[in-house]
């Protein structure tokens, strides 16, 4: 993670180790999230939750699974903030049925991994 100015992320953020704009957010062995400072645009990073397979119409979440922040930190703490909606259920316009399918998802991958 960078050292720029803002809240310490809760969960642990991995640089990738061929690109160093960006970075995979992990809670235990599950990743959840990922930072993206574009080159078009160095000033803002873009945010991501990876971890919503299952989730059957993304569009009824609208904009609450991505976004753009001016620092790392900033970006890290909002990703962070909707996967701990998301799991809770609680992340706009998500249903119980998606939660359930997200963990199914997990169990499925986690199965077929043996």
């Amino acid at each position: 993670m960078t050292d720029d100015e803002g809240p310490r992320p809760r969960y642990q953020w991995i640089k990738d180790r061929d690109e160093d704009r960006l970075f995979a957010g992990w809670v235990g062995k599950r990743k959840f999230g990922r930072l993206l400072n574009p080159s078009n645009n160095p000033s803002k990073w873009d945010w991501n939750l990876v971890c919503l397979a299952g989730v059957r119409d993304f569009g009824r979440l609208g904009n609450a699974w991505y976004g753009s922040e001016d620092t790392a930190r900033l970006a890290a703490k909002a990703c962070e903030d909707a996967y701990d909606a998301a799991m809770a259920g609680t992340l706009f316009g998500m249903t119980p049925e998606d939660v359930e399918a997200i963990h199914e998802h997990e169990r499925f991958m986690k199965a077929r991994r043996g």
